[in-house]
């Protein structure tokens, strides 16, 4: 006979694995517009609010703000993983000078002890226009690059398992951007080692200088 604390540990496990399913983020896909991204919007009714993951890092608070925001609707996201490098790569027509537009997202390491190394940003364009590569870590420091005209790369390197509101600003004077792409290079923080491992490995040292007086 089943007692009565299993069966209602069994449903309790089922409810949080149904939970658990719920709420699992979805796979990035291969490609989707930008329209569909903005269609995605936070709380507040603004773009923002899609998210997917690639490879082990979750990609969240995604939105693409222009001055002239009809006009993003062909343009397409490429999301790729490469050995463990993610990749996100804005492509099409954005509107053409005078004209500026945003393009932002959060991105996270889902694996413990899991890094951010590098942020290249890297914009193929036809004319005058200008970009820079911004960020902020996890504790809240801004970084930068110069911004550059023209087609072009920048590169920052980082350490940090989350980069927050990663993102370029385009200034479209006379030109137009044909892709703009965010390439992450990953690796592996230092091992540090835990409070409760210290303690243990002190009370051992505690425990044969006491067995050694106890001897003597």
């Amino acid at each position: 006979m089943t007692s009565k604390p299993l069966v209602v540990l069994g449903v309790v496990t089922a409810f949080a694995m149904a939970g658990g399913q719920a709420n699992a983020q979805s796979t990035c896909p291969g490609q989707t517009t930008v329209m569909h991204i903005n269609s995605v919007t936070t709380p507040g009714g603004t773009p923002g609010g899609f998210s997917c993951t690639l490879g082990d890092a979750t990609l969240s608070s995604f939105a693409l703000i222009s001055s002239n925001q009809t006009a993003l609707n062909p343009t397409l996201v490429d999301f790729s993983d490469t050995g463990g490098k993610p990749e996100v790569t804005f492509m099409g027509s954005f509107p053409g000078g005078p004209s500026n537009a945003t393009l932002q997202f959060n991105i996270a390491k889902d694996t413990p002890g899991a890094i951010f190394t590098d942020v290249t940003l890297s914009a193929v364009v036809t004319g005058d226009v200008r970009n820079q590569l911004l960020m902020t870590n996890s504790a809240g420091v801004a970084l930068s690059q110069p911004q550059f005209m023209g087609t072009g790369t920048s590169s920052q390197p980082v350490s940090d398992p989350k980069l927050t509101l990663v993102r370029t600003n385009l200034f479209n004077f006379s030109g137009t951007t044909n892709s703009v792409s965010f390439a992450f290079t990953q690796g592996t923080a230092a091992a540090v080692p835990e409070p409760m491992s210290l303690s243990l490995f002190g009370l051992g040292l505690a425990g044969l200088a006491l067995a050694r007086r106890r001897r003597s």
